[in-house]
């Protein structure tokens, strides 16, 4: 009896094992390319959120103080790769303002916007006789 035995790879065995890894390859890749861009579309709503936060503190601020922030011009904020515009609603009540800002941006998949919204009550004048009555 003749028995030859065989040490190592053949060829084809070689080349069966280098498509499955270059498939596995190409899927791993395809995959962190989607989850870069989902992290590029989350951080852009994590900044159009802080945006319209900041817009929200702004007028809030300003009835206490007395100023007229809704004549404020706004012009597009760019956060890295992102253009956001804004636009900013105040509707003057005889005690309660209400103020609806909406943030726009676009990006490869389309246009997205959020909105928030308050109402803020307006301060006492301070010639308000409220102001003089004796505490209890």
């Amino acid at each position: 009896m003749n028995h030859t035995i065989q040490h190592g790879f053949s060829l084809i065995e070689a080349l069966i094992t280098a498509l499955v890894l270059s498939i596995g390859l190409l899927g791993l890749g395809q995959l962190q390319a989607r989850l870069w861009f989902a992290s590029g579309d989350l951080h852009s709503l994590s900044d159009a959120y802080l945006l319209a936060n900041s817009y929200l503190e702004k007028s809030i601020t300003s009835e206490f103080f007395s100023t007229d922030f809704s004549k404020t011009p706004t012009s597009p904020i760019t956060y890295p790769g992102t253009e956001f515009k804004t636009v900013l609603t105040i509707s003057p009540g005889e005690s309660i303002i209400e103020t609806d800002i909406e943030i726009l941006w676009a990006n490869r998949e389309g246009s997205h916007s959020i909105q928030l919204a308050t109402a803020i009550e307006t301060p006492a004048a301070f010639y308000d006789a409220r102001w003089f009555l004796p505490a209890d």
